[in-house]
């Protein structure tokens, strides 16, 4: 199976490349019957497999890009988080405040409120390790979602009047938007790079039609032509063209 960034599939366009140009050289000897095999169908269809691949080569840039930006982003997150809550502990909040919002730091962090038990006592205690498993909520979904619910708890807490400038609510609810907004941008892109995987993968494997069958299609009439120690033939013999899927 080819590898899913592509590396396995610029032979193949390079090697129909290759076979194109030879049953073009062939001048009116290459005449086959099947309209898919003519010279002008195929070079339409490398034409299009480039361009598929392009778009794809894009749209992967475009998502290594997003996942850089969100990345960067949400590096000061885990430490913001400690110091607002150091903040509210400092402040006159009630007790119930300041465990909601350790909760939700802990939730920020990928923390568990106590920690995980050992295999053995899971074992003693009769649980599986499913049933043990972390309360990490690392993801990038969890981590906008959790930071927005402490956001909002602290907009509705008026004893949270710090002084230090990123630390107060408006700059708190700019970042929280600030990371949302990076996040929809990875899923968004990790979209459209799926979409454009999914064309160029169908324009090399789809029976029949797709890249890998037609230029098998054109090796086989070639060999039917000249024969199959012929020069015509021994010269595209060794192209190989590989399906991207299993």
């Amino acid at each position: 199976m080819i590898t899913s960034d592509g590396t396995g599939t610029i032979p193949n366009i390079t090697n129909f490349d290759k076979l194109v140009s030879h049953a073009t050289g062939l001048g009116t000897s290459y005449n086959p019957a099947n309209p898919l095999l003519k010279v002008t169908a195929l070079s339409s269809q490398l034409a299009l497999m480039q361009a598929s691949q392009k778009a794809l080569d894009d749209s992967f840039s475009d998502l290594t890009t997003a996942r850089n930006q969100r990345k960067v982003a949400f590096a000061p997150l885990g430490a913001l988080a400690t110091r607002i809550q150091n903040a509210v502990i400092a402040s006159t909040t009630s007790e119930q405040t300041d465990e909601s919002v350790k909760s939700l730091v802990r939730k920020i962090k990928g923390e568990r409120a106590t920690p995980l038990k050992s295999k053995e006592k899971i074992a003693a205690e009769g649980q599986t390790t499913e049933e043990t498993h972390s309360a990490s909520q690392l993801g990038y979904n969890d981590q906008v979602e959790n930071f927005q619910k402490l956001v909002s708890l602290l907009k509705k807490t008026p004893e949270y009047k710090p002084n230090e400038a990123d630390l107060k609510v408006e700059a708190l609810d700019a970042y929280q938007i600030e990371l949302a907004v990076k996040n929809k941008a990875v899923i968004d892109s990790e979209i459209l790079e799926n979409n454009a995987r999914n064309e160029r993968d169908e324009l090399m494997d789809k029976p029949t039609t797709g890249l890998v069958d037609v230029a098998s299609d054109v090796k086989n009439y070639i060999k039917s032509v000249f024969g199959a120690t012929s020069v015509q033939y021994r010269s595209i013999s060794g192209l190989k063209f590989t399906y991207r899927r299993s």
